[in-house]
């Protein structure tokens, strides 16, 4: 086992842990544009869900279904690292869906029809409630805010 503090403490999707962190802190983010404190107001029994058909809501439904299996699976054979592999997946299917709203208006999350909207809500408390529950089976925390270090080259 190789730990490397660089990238430990770089604030960059080339740090896993920051990625997963950040894509849980983006969904917070979603919420607050919503108007709202948090997803956990979100009533999932009253958005109808089969409106969620484009190809990246799909992928990361079925993705997220597989929670409690990949939790059940590392425990089994005493593979934490699995877990820490399905995390950076979701967190890589979110940024794809996140992603997908910047260039379609259409599948944004708010400023759409309110029952495609609160099904996409639905759809972001499952995601941020797999991303807290995971990295707290980890022992780090899921922030509801952070900060991104600019990549880019100034001047």
């Amino acid at each position: 086992l190789t730990f490397d503090l660089d990238l430990a403490l770089d604030h960059s999707d080339k740090n896993p842990v920051y990625k997963v962190q950040y894509a849980h802190a983006r969904m917070a983010a979603i919420f607050r544009k919503a108007g709202m404190s948090s997803g956990a107001g979100i009533d999932a029994s009253s958005a109808n869900l089969d409106l969620l058909t484009h190809e990246t809501e799909i992928s990361l439904i079925k993705l997220l279904m597989r929670f409690p299996e990949v939790v059940e699976s590392a425990a089994a054979r005493f593979a934490p690292h699995s877990i820490c592999e399905y995390l950076e997946e979701v967190s890589g299917a979110v940024n794809s869906w996140y992603h997908a709203g910047n260039l379609s208006p259409e599948l944004r999350v708010v400023g759409v029809p309110e029952p495609i909207s609160r099904a996409r809500l639905v759809l972001a408390r499952a995601i941020q409630i797999v991303l807290a529950n995971g990295l707290a089976l980890l022992g780090v925390t899921a922030p509801d805010r952070m900060e991104r270090e600019d990549t880019e080259p100034t001047g």
